[in-house]
């Protein structure tokens, strides 16, 4: 429904313009076709009148007739007809069976926030009233995590009452510790036996990763891996998940830093977004080895949306492209399969926790 702000176009001209003369009662000329009119109707008040030709209509308290607003309106009219005229009145009611509409979204909240209810909630009707929604049930728990209903009731003048239920998800709130608790016993109970979990406390990350590397690409003075999985980060008591490629280049002359990655599958192909970390060298027999490690994130709600296509897909390749334009490329073969699943299903999992 919308709220309608026309104004009432109100004529008190003739029903018609020649005058070929009357008899008998005038009033009985006059025919009403309309008794009553929703309100907010633009209406013209001879158009709820039918005259006999040469039979004139006026109406002399026009101005007190409102179709924007419900009620039983009288109108005193004068008929005319030749040299006779007589008076009458008429009634028009206005009147409203439309319930209001209310507007709301579901929400979604954390455990122990506070949160207003009726924040956002409109009320819109054909009346043109304000009015407002209140809360007639809900039986939110705001300090355990589920899923909870609330029904709002808005009523009209006229007594028309419109309802709307929403549902409230409250989200529990995250801590590190309950992160890494809870990453494993998704690993644990779906029997993904080919992930790992892994946690830093002092990033309060929690790393879900396969727990073998793909195959290692050889180079002269350098080689090179990776490994796929989920990065989760505590941010503000809630989670931020990324999907996690961990590639490493070790080489002897700090050439190679990896820079892109693209994910591809018959589902899509999609880019990272990327923060390269070169590691300090490490002696090994007198010789140093330069290490650079990327971490290749999806962060946003689309790009992990698509990776989720990409990695139930088949023919998975990674490209990865280094600073000095090598490109390093890793076709998933069947025996990774599995462990593609198994990254989706935690996905899937935790996405509902």
């Amino acid at each position: 429904m919308r709220k309608m702000n026309i104004g009432l176009l109100i004529a008190t001209g003739l029903c018609v313009i020649s005058l070929t003369g009357c008899s008998g009662d005038l009033t009985e000329k006059v025919k009403q076709k309309q008794t009553r009119i929703q309100v907010g109707t633009n209406i013209n008040l001879n158009d709820l009148f039918e005259c006999e030709e040469g039979v004139q209509l006026g109406f002399k308290n026009a101005d007190s007739f409102n179709s924007q607003k419900v009620g039983s309106y009288s109108l005193d009219a004068t008929i005319s007809a030749d040299s006779k005229q007589a008076d009458t009145s008429y009634i028009v009611d206005v009147y409203d069976d439309v319930v209001p509409e209310i507007n709301a979204e579901d929400i979604v909240i954390y455990e122990n926030d506070e949160y207003d209810l009726l924040k956002d909630v409109t009320v819109t009707d054909n009346s043109g009233e304000e009015i407002e929604a209140t809360v007639s049930e809900q039986n939110v728990d705001n300090k355990k995590a589920g899923e909870y209903s609330v029904k709002y009731l808005a009523s009209d003048s006229s007594g028309n009452q419109g309802e709307k239920q929403i549902k409230v998800t409250v989200k529990q709130k995250w801590t590190f510790s309950k992160l890494k608790k809870t990453a494993k016993q998704i690993v644990k109970d779906k029997k993904l036996d080919k992930l790992t979990v892994k946690a830093n406390s002092d990033k309060e990350t929690v790393w879900v990763e396969s727990k073998n590397f793909f195959d290692i690409t050889e180079k002269k003075d350098a080689f090179y891996y990776m490994i796929a999985g989920w990065a989760i980060v505590v941010e503000d008591n809630k989670l931020s998940n990324g999907l996690l490629v961990n590639s490493f280049i070790t080489d002897l002359n700090d050439y190679h830093t990896p820079e892109k990655l693209y994910i591809k599958s018959n589902k899509g192909k999609i880019i990272s977004d990327s923060s390269t970390y070169n590691l300090d060298p490490e002696i090994k027999n007198g010789v140093s080895l330069y290490t650079s490690f990327l971490q290749f994130l999806f962060t946003d709600e689309e790009k992990l949306k698509k990776s989720m296509d990409i990695f139930q897909g088949d023919k998975i390749l990674f490209n990865i492209y280094t600073n000095d334009n090598n490109n390093y490329s890793y076709k998933v073969s069947k025996k990774y399969r599995k462990t593609f699943d198994q990254l989706v299903e935690f996905y899937n999992e935790l996405s509902h926790s």
